[in-house]
């Protein structure tokens, strides 16, 4: 068991970008224009931190 808890489901890059994609997507067109262009913002830095090009990877 103890090894089992140790191990990742996910890397930090997914677990971070499904976050934000979550965040977004609950809030639907609730979420106003200048908050999404935020997360977007994080998104794309986030994908420069860990060298992705796209979110396609």
């Amino acid at each position: 068991m103890n090894r089992h808890l140790r191990t990742k489901k996910a890397n930090p890059f997914a677990s971070a970008m499904a976050m934000l994609n979550f965040y977004i997507n609950r809030a639907g067109i609730h979420l106003p224009v200048s908050q999404r262009e935020i997360l977007e913002n994080a998104k794309t830095e986030l994908r420069k931190l860990y060298d992705r090009s796209s979110g396609l990877q």
